[in-house]
């Protein structure tokens, strides 16, 4: 359980380094661009965080699963692929589509970024899939360092871009730039595991979609239904009122998020690569059950309280003055 713990401590500090630049900077950003330009961005976010969910159709998942590193690798090529083809597809529709989607939700300005939502899904996928993969070959430090460089690229270009003309087209290209130098740094980290992919082929890929099809039959759809949850909420705001609304509600709903993630979304990635090794090997998970249950307990709710009104605290600072 020292590595376990070991593990979460590489993460959290990724995330929270990677958090404490964006809040640092976002005092910047919030002062750059309205926050009309702010609600445009957030919506397209919105669309695309549902896109990028099921562009791999839960198959990333079971990256894990496999005791065989081949398999996993053949795995992993079944999700390019089906990102590959989500992103495609998603292109043409969108492409046709712009301009509904901008009537919609009553923001025709948003209908010129509409064309750039097929690479972010691309991007998207493709950091969800190298993130699982490295996570299984237990190099937390490369997905620590990519979140690190994700949050500074795409702080760095969208600061850029404003001082320069500020629009949503530069909060677009900012998020872009990030997950560009977040899959750079998580490419290095698989350079290595390059010999394990030659064993992938049709065959195996199909087989394995096979032995893993209740995850695109089953889990897909509640994962879509929980992104779809937490993106409605802009999606209506826009269309009952206008995207400088939107604007403040995505603004309040990142800073006050900030602190609640640092540890659950550490902790959860490192023990789902646990459960599955202790899987593959002793056939049960309940000693790591109980293990990570009885640390997590022994950190008690207290410091989580602190971290939500840290956040809560924060929202203050980080709205300018046009805000």
């Amino acid at each position: 359980m020292s590595r376990f713990t070991t593990n979460i401590l590489k993460l959290a500090s990724g995330s929270v380094i990677a958090q404490i630049l964006g809040v640092l900077l976002l005092p910047i950003i919030s002062r750059l661009y309205s926050p009309g330009d702010y609600g445009v961005f957030q919506l397209f976010l919105a669309i695309s965080s549902v896109l990028a969910v099921l562009s791999c159709l839960s198959y990333q998942l079971a990256i894990m699963l496999p005791k065989k590193d081949e398999d996993s690798a053949n795995i992993t090529t079944l999700c390019i692929i089906l990102v590959c083809v989500v992103s495609a597809i998603s292109c043409g529709v969108f492409i046709l589509l712009s301009g509904w989607v901008g009537e919609v939700l009553k923001t025709p300005d948003l209908s010129q970024y509409i064309i750039f939502l097929p690479v972010v899904v691309f991007l998207n996928g493709l950091y969800l899939v190298l993130n699982y993969w490295l996570s299984r070959r237990v190099r937390f430090g490369a997905v620590a360092t990519a979140q690190v460089a994700n949050s500074v690229s795409s702080k760095a270009v969208q600061i850029g871009a404003g001082i320069g003309s500020a629009s949503p087209q530069g909060l677009v290209f900012g998020l872009l730039a990030g997950y560009g130098a977040g899959l750079l740094v998580m490419l290095r980290g698989i350079r290595e595991d390059l010999a394990l992919f030659k064993n992938v082929s049709p065959g195996n890929i199909k087989r394995l979609a096979v032995r893993y099809k209740r995850f695109p039959l089953f889990t897909s759809w509640s994962t879509v239904a929980n992104s779809v949850s937490l993106q409605v909420a802009p999606l209506m705001l826009a269309s009952f009122f206008s995207p400088a609304v939107v604007g403040f509600y995505g603004m309040a709903h990142m800073v006050v998020n900030m602190p609640m993630s640092l540890i659950g979304s550490a902790t959860g990635q490192v023990f789902f690569q646990k459960a599955s090794e202790e899987k593959n090997r002793t056939g049960s998970v309940k000693t790591v059950v109980q293990e990570v249950h009885q640390r997590l307990v022994s950190i008690g709710i207290f410091p989580i309280l602190i971290l939500m009104i840290i956040g809560e605290e924060l929202f203050g600072l980080v709205l300018g003055a046009q805000w």
